[in-house]
């Protein structure tokens, strides 16, 4: 069994949950959102 978080958009592999959570910023969501900014909900 491979170790890790997969994520929901694109299925990518990530080592944790903190590395899943900033790829979903950076690449999914924008930067911004995770961080407090909910100004684009």
């Amino acid at each position: 069994m491979v170790e890790g978080v997969r994520c929901p958009y694109c299925d990518s592999l990530f080592p944790d949950k903190a590395a899943l959570s900033k790829h979903i910023d950076q690449v999914h969501l924008g930067k911004g959102l995770l961080e407090g900014d909910r100004r684009k909900w």
